[in-house]
């Protein structure tokens, strides 16, 4: 299930969907994140800055114990991540950090 709030990325990702022939297996929706409810999800995977995954948080934090919540690139404010993995890609040569961590997510002890 993905979810985006840009139609032009709805559209591009059901045509890469169609493309790769998953689609009894991807669904893709327009719909705003922040008005989702995640709480039945697995795995999450973002691609967020900062702010709006600190946002998020709120939502992360009703997730079921065990939920998988991974980020590339953009990590939250207060929380550091429980593994961190960089690797340099073969598509655009680029360094690139994945991030992770597992539910419930424990804030950093102030």
């Amino acid at each position: 299930m993905g979810v985006e709030l840009d139609r032009s990325l709805v559209q591009q990702s059901l045509d890469n969907v169609k493309r790769a022939e998953v689609s009894k297996l991807v669904q893709i929706e327009h719909a705003d994140l922040f008005q989702r409810d995640l709480s039945g999800a697995d795995v999450i995977a973002l691609y967020l800055p900062s702010n709006l995954m600190d946002r998020l948080l709120p939502q992360l934090e009703k997730v079921k114990p065990g939920t998988r919540i991974v980020s590339h690139f953009f990590k939250f404010s207060d929380i550091p991540p429980e593994k961190s993995l960089r690797f340099d890609s073969r598509d655009d040569g680029d360094a690139h950090e994945i991030y992770l961590w597992t539910a419930p997510i424990r804030k950093r002890k102030p």
